[in-house]
């Protein structure tokens, strides 16, 4: 199951809008410091896809990364919360991605922000 809340539809779509894209939003996997995480790209649908189509705006996430994410995924957005502060979109799944134990070795003194 893929939800997107109502403020990140919007705030996807306004985006998409504005920037004149016909594009999916892809739910992937990255992998940093930190270990894996999960963000949103533009991508083209593939066979593996699951589908998400929320009146025209698709979102789409490959079979077997939706299985590591324990078979649900959530897309919000945050707004600022004063000066200083970012908002922005939070991909959250229902199992942790296999490897996320947090800094590892290639971090160095651990001050990456994990």
């Amino acid at each position: 199951m893929i939800e997107v809340t109502e403020l990140a539809t919007m705030k996807i779509r306004d985006y998409l809008e504005q920037e004149k894209i016909d594009s999916p939003v892809r739910v992937t996997a990255t992998q940093s410091c930190c270990g894996p995480s999960l963000g949103l790209a533009l991508d083209r649908r593939k066979g593996t896809d699951l589908v998400l189509d929320l009146d025209g705006m698709v979102v789409i996430i490959n079979e077997v990364l939706m299985k590591k994410c324990g078979g649900a995924v959530k897309v919000d957005f945050t707004e600022p919360s004063g000066p200083g502060r970012n908002g922005g979109f939070s991909v959250t799944s229902a199992s942790p991605l296999p490897g996320a134990e947090g800094c590892g070795s290639s971090c160095g003194s651990g001050g990456c922000g994990c």
